[in-house]
């Protein structure tokens, strides 16, 4: 039983004596392929509304009634997309608020900032013609001038077929902790 323990000295030694000791070439850039062929991009875009506002309702303001408001200012959106070589692309982004946001009440007069945002979202387009899929989800933290916090979170679904037909549009937005 002994002589099993040459046997991987014997392997080594023989891996050795076939080697030329010489190192290996260099393989030429264009014989580096990058990992699954696929392309990826990334670009920053900043979104202003226009001078009168946005109007939108929002069910959280009003102390939990709602109201329809006016948005103003900008926000910074930061896109990445990857295409492979089948021609699938997936396009993720990410939403920045810098100050100012601001939201104007149309009812109560109040005017809220946001204060804080985390807004992701993303794209699947199957090969070109096959179908689209949409999905975006906020948490937005916004507070008024007299220092009255909400909490704003929302979801967006849409499916698109190949032949540009909405299978599914979904929306839930609501204010957590409101009863």
């Amino acid at each position: 039983m002994r002589w099993l323990g040459a046997v991987p000295c014997l392997v080594l030694g023989a891996l050795l004596a076939g080697c030329d000791r010489q190192p290996a070439e260099p393989l030429p850039d264009d014989a580096i392929v990058p990992a699954l062929g696929a392309t990826h991009d990334s670009w920053t875009t900043t979104f202003t509304y226009p001078d009168e506002g946005m109007l939108d309702y929002v069910e959280c303001y009003n102390d939990g009634a709602g109201e329809a408001v006016r948005y103003f200012g900008s926000f910074v959106v930061h896109h990445y997309s990857t295409t492979t070589p089948s021609g699938n692309t997936t396009f993720h982004w990410k939403i920045d608020y810098p100050p100012p946001v601001i939201a104007v009440g149309l009812t109560s007069g109040d005017v809220w900032s946001v204060v804080r945002g985390e807004d992701t979202g993303a794209q699947v387009i199957k090969t070109p013609g096959e179908f689209q899929v949409y999905h975006w989800q906020a948490n937005e933290w916004d507070r008024n001038q007299d220092g009255e916090e909400v909490h704003l979170s929302f979801r967006y679904q849409l499916h698109i077929d190949g032949d540009g037909n909405v299978q599914m549009a979904r929306f839930d937005g609501y204010c957590p902790g409101k009863p």
